[in-house]
């Protein structure tokens, strides 16, 4: 666990997860292990950030694709949610930007409620994303419910999405 990124926001946010989930639960996902794929759960990450700022990443959707792991997740960092397809766990730092081209007009197509399209640099990682201002001024509390809303909107943007990509050839666990 990298404590420097482990704040109350990142805790009281995922705490509020695991109480109002009912369909499916959550569970931890480590950044640097083989991921195994289960729908039964939500997977979210050990504590992690990125130019100062912490972040929360929850996979919605493991998949396969073209015989390699996938996942569809939301993702909050500095006032912006993301929705992201990425390829999750230890696969990210080896993944490359080519092996989601097939995904990527999916998501410059639909994206839905999010106002920017952020394509692949040197991963295989594309966003949607937009920008909640203020949430990092509201109570741990408050942050938490406005994020789960959020995360909630995220959710039945997947369930769409992840028609597309089925059409494409994508199988979703």
């Amino acid at each position: 666990m990298n404590k420097k990124f482990d704040s109350s926001k990142r805790r009281a946010f995922i705490a509020y997860c695991k109480k109002k989930l009912v369909k499916k639960g959550l569970r931890e996902r480590d950044l640097g292990s083989e991921p195994e794929p289960n729908s039964a759960f939500y997977h979210y990450y050990v504590p992690f950030g990125s130019h100062g700022n912490f972040i929360i990443q929850i996979d919605i959707a493991d998949f396969k694709y073209k015989n390699k792991l996938f996942s569809l997740g939301f993702q909050y960092q500095n006032e912006s949610c993301k929705l992201n397809c990425l390829r999750p766990g230890s696969f990210y730092n080896t993944s490359v930007p080519d092996e989601i081209d097939d995904l990527i007009p999916i998501f410059k197509r639909d994206k839905y409620i999010y106002s920017r399209i952020n394509g692949p640099r040197t991963r295989a990682y594309i966003s949607m994303s937009k920008k909640v201002y203020f949430i990092g001024e509201l109570s741990d509390e408050d942050f938490s419910k406005k994020l789960f809303d959020e995360f909630k909107k995220a959710i039945e943007i997947t369930e769409k999405i992840k028609i597309e990509f089925e059409s494409i050839g994508c199988h979703f666990f």
